[in-house]
C-alpha cells in the first residue's frame, strides 16, 4: 500500500472538510455547530493513527483492517456533518446517533483484525 498517498488521502480529507466547515458557516447566518467546526479533526486524527501505529500494529499490511478503518471514519464524519447541518438548522433526528455507534463497532472490528493478524504471524514463527 502507498503510504504517500494515503497521507495525502488523508490530509485532502482534511483539507476539504475544513473549507466545507468554513463556508458552511460563512452563511449559516451567525449560527454554530461544534460538529461542524471540528470534523476535520476526524480524518487528521484517524490518519495520524495509521502512521503512529504502523509499526506495531502493521496498518499498511490488512487491507480488510484498512478498510474497515476507513468506513469507520467515514461514518464518524457523515454523522457529524449530518448533526452539524440539522443543529444550524434548528431541527434534530434520532437517527443522529446511529453514525458513531456503528463508527465505533467497525473501528473495534478494524481493531480486532489487526491484534488477530499480528497473534496468527506471531503463532506462524
Amino acid at each position: 500500500m502507498n503510504k504517500k498517498k494515503t497521507f495525502y488521502s488523508y490530509f485532502i480529507s482534511s483539507v476539504i472538510l475544513f473549507i466545507f466547515q468554513l463556508v458552511y458557516h460563512h452563511f449559516s447566518h451567525g449560527v454554530t455547530s461544534q460538529e461542524l467546526k471540528w470534523v476535520w479533526v476526524i480524518p487528521m486524527v484517524g490518519g495520524a493513527f495509521l502512521f503512529i501505529f504502523e509499526k506495531i500494529l502493521n496498518t499498511f499490511r490488512n487491507r480488510l483492517a484498512f478498510n474497515l478503518f476507513n468506513t469507520g471514519l467515514a461514518s464518524y464524519i457523515v454523522g457529524m456533518i449530518l448533526k452539524g447541518i440539522l443543529e444550524i438548522a434548528g431541527a434534530s433526528s434520532p437517527y443522529i446517533g446511529i453514525y458513531p455507534m456503528i463508527g465505533t463497532i467497525i473501528l473495534g472490528i478494524s481493531l480486532f483484525i489487526y491484534i488477530s493478524s499480528l497473534l496468527i504471524q506471531g503463532l506462524d514463527k
